[in-house]
């Protein structure tokens, strides 16, 4: 039982209409989001949204309420970093423990990582109520799929693993395929602020994450732009270290430090702060989870708690653009 008295499970109904309803978005605008689906040979349908697809913003936007089971409302707008103007993504959760502990949270799958409401399929419910059976969440079975730089093509041999993972048929299983450095990719990432925040209060500073209210935040999305020997790239993740914002609603504990906690939510918390996504990916080998510490470094730039219990706003961090102009001018 959640000490929060506002706390309420998200319901496995909704998960399934919304996800049906985000998914048939983005199949009927295939042409206007530059992204294609087809149907695997095992039955699976995969949707190109970055690798031989350009992809978009919007199919990005989508993608971002998807990966939470459509339980949070993502919207793009115009931001400046270092004077430059760069497109953002401001993202509120709706159901936050859900939405990103559930769901948004990835998993790690051969030579990418795994995402998006399948995982209900793959791990027990823990804060989704299923008021409908499992088996009728068929809409719901929906993978993101974000390859590592230089991973093989996508094909049958993975989606039938996913079938296996998830215990679901091939045919029912809808998969997203969206590098990190595509232009929808990059924007989902970027919406992972909320999750960053919910995922650190839950897996790295093991608090109970139904104590999140409500969640939002907001984040600049990376330029796209292709590795060049030589040249230090930015990452969406770096923007979400020093740039990105988020504003929580908790509900704490009497005697709890509500003050250490939102200094604790910030990357500037940790002793790697400094360094850039792509050093500490390049010397993890281009593993995701082979990254030292990976539960504790997915952290942002500022954090604002309003405590509903106590009244009290408490903020902590400093957005820093000096970081992010020194290799955004360095793109090519």
């Amino acid at each position: 039982m959640s000490v929060n008295p506002f706390y309420r499970p998200a319901r496995l109904s909704a998960v399934n209409d919304r996800c049906r309803e985000l998914w048939q978005d983005l199949v009927q605008h295939e042409n206007e989001y530059r992204i294609r689906s087809r149907r695997l040979d095992c039955g699976a349908v995969l949707m190109d949204m970055g690798v031989s697809e350009t992809g978009s913003l919007e199919a990005g936007r989508i993608l971002t309420e998807l990966c939470q089971g459509g339980l949070a409302k993502a919207r793009i707008g115009m931001t400046q970093v270092a004077g430059v103007p760069l497109p953002e993504i401001f993202n509120e959760t709706l159901h936050p423990a859900a939405g990103c502990m559930d769901m948004q949270m990835g998993l790690p799958f051969p030579n990418a990582l795994l995402s998006g409401p399948i995982r209900l399929f793959i791990e027990p419910l823990r804060f989704v109520e299923a008021d409908i059976p499992l088996s009728e969440a068929k809409d719901a079975v929906v993978a993101l799929i974000e390859p590592y730089p230089g991973a093989p093509a996508f094909s049958d041999k993975e989606a039938r693993l996913l079938s296996e993972m998830s215990g679901v048929a091939p045919e029912h299983i809808r998969i997203i395929l969206a590098p990190g450095n595509s232009l929808p990719g990059s924007t989902q990432v970027s919406g992972r602020a909320v999750e960053d925040v919910v995922l650190t209060i839950q897996r790295s500073l093991l608090i109970d994450s139904s104590k999140v209210i409500d969640i939002c935040g907001r984040a600049p999305i990376c330029p796209y732009y292709e590795d060049k020997p030589g040249v230090k790239r930015l990452d969406a993740d770096d923007f979400l270290h020093y740039i990105a914002e988020v504003y929580l609603t908790y509900y704490s504990e009497e005697g709890e430090d509500v003050a250490a906690l939102c200094r604790n939510l910030t990357f500037e918390s940790l002793d790697i702060f400094g360094s850039y996504w792509a050093d500490m990916l390049e010397a993890a080998g281009g593993d995701f989870f082979k990254i030292p510490n990976i539960t504790d470094v997915n952290r942002v730039g500022r954090v604002v708690i309003n405590d509903r219990r106590t009244g009290r706003v408490y903020a902590a961090g400093r957005l820093r653009e000096d970081l992010i102009e020194a290799r955004l001018a360095a793109a090519p």
